[in-house]
Order: structure tokens, then sequence, then C-alpha cells
């Protein structure tokens, strides 16, 4: 059957449509609409957290990176929930990466996307330890103790388990990360909850869905991001095969 043929009977795709842009972010921005993004709630544990989303799993309209999003290149990103206290620039765009503490849960339908993101899981898990030191501890007591001994190792972050998961990720797969911010030196825990959906009876579309609790807070305990993490994971381990549009990819 003809691939044209083939593309009519699915329908619509989920995928990203390709923008470029000229190379001066300043004009870039300079050009941009104002907007005004307002936090739909704000979450007070274990510090003030600003929600900026909160869709469901089976939201078909969920928000993107064109729009929330500055200083980051999108690549086809469908956003599901979002927590942080971001900076804004003058346009009222969140600045990427500025939040201490952030909260991403996303969807992406990107062949290429998908690719390097499992294989940067799969690299991950081979590296994961089983025991959790960090019980109890600070984001910057952890980094003290486990970095040296990640490092001793040859690798430049400690990652680890925090729970009993299958590591297919296509059942959903979690990991936690300690590590040092490539920019600024600052301790971090990531946590990442990961699951990829192949093509099914029921997914016309493969996709990859991810959740990602990042923080940089030094005195914060790694047992209050676990958890804050969790909460939110929990409302995405099951995702149907909902149509989406309107994401883009630079």
């Amino acid at each position: 059957m003809p691939g044209w043929i083939k593309r009519l009977l699915r329908g619509p795709s989920s995928k990203a449509k390709l923008v470029e842009l000229p190379s001066d972010a300043r004009a870039n921005l300079a050009a941009h609409s104002q907007v005004n993004l307002q936090p739909k709630s704000i979450m007070e544990v274990p510090v003030a957290l600003p929600v900026w989303f909160n869709f469901p799993a089976h939201h078909s309209k969920p928000a993107t990176y064109d729009g929330v999003f500055w200083e980051i290149e999108p690549w086809g990103e469908y956003l599901y929930y979002l927590a942080g206290a971001f900076q804004k620039n003058e346009k009222g765009l969140l600045r990427f990466g500025t939040a201490p503490l952030e909260i991403r849960a996303e969807r992406n339908f990107e062949t290429d996307a998908i690719r390097a993101r499992l294989q940067d899981g799969d690299r991950a898990h081979m590296e994961v330890r089983s025991s959790e030191p960090w019980k109890g501890m600070t984001v910057y007591d952890a980094c003290d103790l486990l970095l040296p001994e990640a490092q001793a190792s040859g690798n430049e972050n400690w990652i680890g388990a925090f729970e009993s998961v299958p590591s297919d990720v296509r059942e959903g797969r979690s990991r936690l990360i300690f590590g040092l911010h490539s920019q600024t030196g600052e301790p971090f825990v990531e946590v990442i909850y990961e699951r990829y959906y192949p093509i099914s009876a029921d997914c016309r579309e493969p996709f990859l869905f991810e959740v990602k609790t990042q923080c940089r807070l030094p005195d914060v305990a790694v047992d209050d991001v676990v958890k804050l993490h969790e909460e939110v994971a929990v409302k995405y381990r099951d995702v149907p095969p909902t149509r989406v549009s309107g994401a883009i990819k630079m």
C-alpha cells in the first residue's frame, strides 16, 4: 500500500511541525508577542511552587513549549504538567531551566527525540544502584556523600533506584540522579519516570511520556523531592493514545 494511503487511513498526525527561525535570538524575542502566563495554583510543600499546567492524561489539547518557554529549542514536546518558580523575560515567557525546583510531565512523538532519550535512559539504567543511602538526607548532603563514589568509578553522576520498578521502559521505569549543574556547579537531584508506548492495536502513533523533577535547593530533603515527583507521576502511569496537535520543533 502506498505511503500516502497509509497516512490518510491513520488520520492527522500528532508529530510536530518543523519551524525555522532566524539565528538572531534578540530579534526573535523582539518579534514575539507578549504573553500573560499565570499559575493555576501554588503548592506550599516543600517550598512555594507555582503550578502552570495540570492537564489529565487523556487531555487532547495540552500546552507546548512555544508560547511558554524561552531559552530552549522545542523538540515536539506536549506539556501536561508544569510547576516551578521560573524567571520570566520581558515578553512574559518562562526562562527554561531557571526554576530551582521544577516538575515537567510531557509527551513526545518525534522519532529522533524518542530514540535519543531512550538511549540515554538505557545507559543510565545500566548504572542504577539499588541501595538508598540518600534516605533522610538533604540534596546537598546526599551529593556530598555520593558524588565522590560515582567519580571514583569514572562517572559524572550517581544514579540510583527509589522503588522496585521494572527496567522495561514499555512498562514504565524510574531513576534518581545526583550531580552538579553543568553551568553553576550547584548540587542537584533529578527524578525521572519514563514510559514508551509502541505501536499497537490501540496506539497508532508511538510516543514517549516522561515526568521529570529536578531540585537544586541544597537544604530540601531528597525524600520530599521524591514524594513530590511521585504525586505527579502517579497521574500519568497509563496514558491513553489521545490525538494531539500544535507542537513545533526547531
